[in-house]
């Protein structure tokens, strides 16, 4: 593949030489600001550097491919008529996410020929958020494992392509009593992913374990409104709840409650570009030494910054994901492509703001089912996701 950098005054002058240069089917892989004709700063002027590559000639030209590159000068066009910087962040963000998009459509498309059926799921897997190299390896691993017309059946193959999803989705379904003692869990994860509205639906979900004798022990002393908040849920609740300022007070917070069924810690966000908060949040789990520690990721952040996430987060130990928030994304795929690249399991799935409904253990058939057609959520939503809570009641919650 040719690949060339071209450098102009303007967007617009830029992509007329890639066009003449690499023809109407060239790529734009890449733009930047540059600085170009002179030694010293003030003297220089910015230009504009669009890395282009040429379509291999061999392929025949495909318009839809030909239609999204339109898009992507569309959006190039519309990048250089903006001033503002912030604005511009923004637009290079969604241009950057389009062509990432467009290459991968390309691969997809230029991968040997799959079955009509399993051709439309491929696609259909990277639009709901499996990235595109899992999403191959799943199609191309069911196209060799039944050769012939069985793949042309959309029934069967929806269902075989299920249970392989369903099988590569990790669980751990952890007790949460353990005998003569409280068993303690913390609940991390950074600010805005909704750890204490997990926690408070955590605590009231009989449904699943039954109705516990619990405390509530909060750490989260930097924002007044989440204090207030789990204030407010214990009172309602009837709950005892603990405040701790430092980590030196945390032992004797859990003494108080040693003899209920299980003790839950409400912590403090931590960015995790920031080491030092994850340091001081450390020294209290320390304190506490936890039985479990989960933590809640926003199902529609980014793969890698969830990635970045659980690498930061890893001194913690936590134990098990709790994915948050799965009815705010229409990609539930990123889930899969957390699971398949981390040894955490998942453990629970929330989807919405009631206490304590819309928290469920984690499904792996149901959420494959998601994962494969996301608009199963809306019928899940609507039913209260009664069959996943029976499911869930039916296998007890075991390790």
């Amino acid at each position: 593949m040719d690949v060339r950098k071209f450098t102009a005054p303007t967007v617009g002058e830029a992509l007329n030489n890639i066009k003449h240069e690499l023809g109407e089917d060239a790529i734009i892989l890449r733009t930047r600001n540059v600085k170009r004709g002179g030694v010293l700063s003030f003297l220089s002027r910015e230009m504009v550097e669009v890395t282009a590559a040429a379509a291999d000639r061999s392929l025949p030209p495909d318009r839809e491919v030909a239609s999204r590159s339109s898009e992507v000068e569309r959006l190039l066009r519309t990048r250089a008529a903006i001033d503002n910087s912030s604005e511009i962040k923004e637009q290079l963000g969604e241009l950057k996410e389009h062509i990432r998009m467009l290459a991968e459509q390309i691969r997809i498309e230029r991968m040997p020929s799959l079955p009509p059926v399993l051709s439309s799921h491929l696609k259909d897997l990277v639009h709901n958020g499996v990235e595109s190299r899992l999403a191959c390896e799943l199609t191309q691993h069911l196209n060799i494992l039944y050769p012939g017309d069985a793949l042309e059946k959309s029934e069967f193959t929806n269902a075989e392509l299920r249970s392989a999803i369903a099988g590569m989705i990790k669980i751990r379904r952890p007790p949460l009593k353990s005998p003569n003692r409280a068993r303690i869990v913390a609940i991390i994860g950074p600010t805005g992913v909704g750890k204490t509205t997990t926690l408070a639906k955590l605590v009231t979900s009989f449904r699943f374990w039954g109705r516990l004798n619990c405390a509530l022990v909060s750490a989260d002393t930097y924002r007044v409104a989440a204090l207030e908040q789990l204030k407010t849920f214990a009172a309602i609740a009837g709950l005892p709840m603990e405040s701790v300022y430092q980590p030196g007070a945390m032992k004797t917070a859990l003494a108080r409650h040693h003899q209920r069924d299980a003790i839950f810690i409400d912590t403090a966000g931590r960015s995790q570009t920031d080491p030092e908060k994850i340091i001081e949040l450390a020294e209290f789990l320390v304190a506490a030494e936890p039985d479990e520690v989960l933590l809640c990721l926003n199902t529609s952040t980014r793969i890698e910054d969830q990635l970045d996430i659980i690498e930061h987060y890893s001194p913690l130990t936590p134990s098990g994901i709790i994915f948050t928030k799965l009815d705010e994304t229409r990609t539930p795929g990123s889930i899969l492509n957390i699971l398949t690249q981390t040894s955490l399991p998942a453990t629970f799935i929330t989807c919405g703001q009631n206490v304590p409904d819309d928290i469920f253990m984690t499904e792996p058939r149901r959420l494959a089912e998601i994962i494969l057609n996301p608009m199963k959520m809306t019928e899940l939503l609507k039913s209260r996701f009664a069959s996943w809570t029976t499911e869930s009641s039916n296998n007890g919650a075991a390790v």
